[in-house]
């Protein structure tokens, strides 16, 4: 199953107080996602260590941010993140940190791909003085010029997500790679370096967040940093986007959860959470 983050979002109207049942209808816009495919209609969910890797020319800021940010999601999702493991080869251009490695180059020296071989996906770059060697990461995020997005050997959903940021508004984009029980198993971030520093912040803090599940936008939302809204004054998370991610982690809720039943377990965590919020 392919996921693209370019989704069809609905608006919430602004509230001057906001509710438990604001924050259950908010969770459902962003978090409950259809399968065009199949029907289905689920949460996303990823479970476990993510290898993770940075690619290209990222911006210092933005390294220094992206471990802050993973060490926070940690903290809110249960998950871990870790370097991807390398091969040798890479040595020359990559520089490691606990939670990613970062394999320095542009479009002109790193392909990449998301594939799939015999049900086991991974992430493979190729510089083109060593061909064929793969890079075992299930969370790929690229830094790259806009006008590079497409370049390298993408597959068709990659592509489609990078032909959209070259030739559209949209600032940075993200795909997901999941089961057809909604696990998700891949994803991969574009972040254009052609940008002020603070759209690559927001662009940061957005889509490395939306990946883990909060995948869609809430246009004109107060309440979240998802509202298609890109201000200078707004690059962070809400507390209102850290709550629903405690929530769409607590063991309760299931990858392809839905209807009333998640609707029951949703409302009755995020209760909890608001009580946490007010101490």
């Amino acid at each position: 199953m392919y996921v693209a983050a370019i989704l069809t979002a609905q608006t919430m109207p602004a509230r001057s107080a906001v509710t438990v049942e604001d924050l259950t209808a908010h969770f459902f816009r962003v978090a409950v996602e259809g399968d065009r495919v199949g029907g289905a209609v689920g949460v996303f969910k990823w479970a476990g260590t993510i290898p993770v890797v940075v690619i290209g020319d990222a911006p210092q800021p933005a390294v220094d941010q992206l471990d802050s940010l993973l060490a926070e999601l940690e903290s809110l999702s249960g998950l871990r993140f870790t370097a991807a493991a390398l091969s040798p080869q890479f040595a020359a251009i990559s520089d490691s940190r606990p939670r990613f490695v970062i394999l320095r180059g542009n479009a002109d020296q790193i392909r990449w791909v998301l594939r799939e071989d015999g049900g086991v996906r991974e992430v493979s770059a190729t510089l083109r003085e060593i061909p064929g060697v793969p890079l075992h990461a299930r969370l790929v995020i690229a830094f790259m010029r806009r006008a590079d997005a497409i370049a390298g050997a993408w597959d068709e959903g990659l592509k489609e997500i990078a032909v959209e940021l070259r030739n559209s508004h949209v600032h940075c984009v993200f795909s997901l790679k999941a089961e057809v029980s909604f696990a998700v198993v891949a994803s991969a971030i574009i972040i254009p370096t052609d940008e002020h520093d603070w759209v690559i912040r927001h662009c940061v803090n957005e889509e490395v967040t939306q990946t883990l599940g909060l995948i869609s936008d809430v246009p004109g939302s107060p309440i979240t940093l998802f509202n298609a809204n890109y201000d200078p004054n707004q690059t962070e998370l809400t507390k209102y986007d850290r709550l629903l991610l405690k929530v769409l982690y607590n063991d309760a809720i299931r990858a392809r959860d839905s209807g009333d039943e998640l609707r029951t377990k949703v409302r009755k965590l995020i209760e909890e959470e608001m009580i946490n919020l007010q101490r």
